[in-house]
């Protein structure tokens, strides 16, 4: 089930958002993590392409404590508290930071749930 969030009561330690991306991430201070924007290639990291008016929680990273994100044209990545990194979104030139790139014949490889990226030890990103 999807949850959504008015912020009311909800205090915010980080937002992330970029000049080339029209959707934005935002964690509290017990690190859950709320997105909302455009979701074209799966870059909410919500399971689908579907674009999201209101904050979302974004249950994929719920047992995990999120310090900091940042927001691309089609990707985002979230940091850990213990230093991991995890990436989802259109990620056709490996920009999401897997290590691999799966292109299905004439489409684009896209990661539509938060996958753990090859890059560790992270305490701040940027894309």
């Amino acid at each position: 089930m999807i949850e959504y969030c008015s912020f009311q009561d909800v205090k915010i330690t980080f937002i992330a958002a970029g000049s080339a991306a029209c959707h934005s991430v935002a964690i509290d201070q017990d690190g859950k993590c709320y997105v909302w924007g455009r979701n074209e290639k799966g870059q909410l990291g919500l399971g689908d392409q579907l674009t999201r008016n209101v904050p979302t929680v974004l249950d994929a990273l719920k047992d995990e404590k999120i310090v900091s994100a940042a927001c691309g044209r089609y990707h985002t990545v979230f940091i850990t508290d213990k230093g991991e990194s995890y990436a989802c979104g259109g990620n056709s030139y490996g920009q999401c930071g897997t290590g691999t790139v799966r292109k299905a014949k004439g489409g684009e490889d896209l990661l539509l749930t938060p996958q753990k990226c090859s890059i560790t030890n992270c305490s701040k990103v940027c894309c």
